[in-house]
């Protein structure tokens, strides 16, 4: 009962310095990859607001890039969606 319990606090011991050590690596390469990530992230992306939104999404920054006449097709499609919505049906 006693070498028994001996072995199960040893190999408990051991197990646990074991799980620290790796455990303590892993947690460091972690964050280095974070910061890595975190860098490429501000570098290769920005937040817009897509019309008729509040709410920003995360595009890449070679999809941003857009000219004044595709904004005011964009618009004019959405204010005439709009305006259809807003027309009561003919015979009411």
């Amino acid at each position: 009962m006693m070498r028994t319990f001996r072995t199960l606090a040893l190999g408990l011991i051991v197990g646990t310095l074991l799980t620290s050590c790796a455990s303590n690596r892993v947690k460091a390469e972690a964050k280095k990859a974070e910061a890595k990530k975190a860098t490429e992230d501000s570098n290769d992306y920005v937040y817009v607001y897509p019309i008729g939104s509040h709410i920003p999404v995360k595009v890449k920054k070679q999809n941003t890039h857009a000219t004044e006449n595709d904004t005011a097709r964009a618009q004019e499609a959405l204010r005439n969606v709009q305006q259809s919505a807003n027309v009561s049906p003919a015979g009411n």
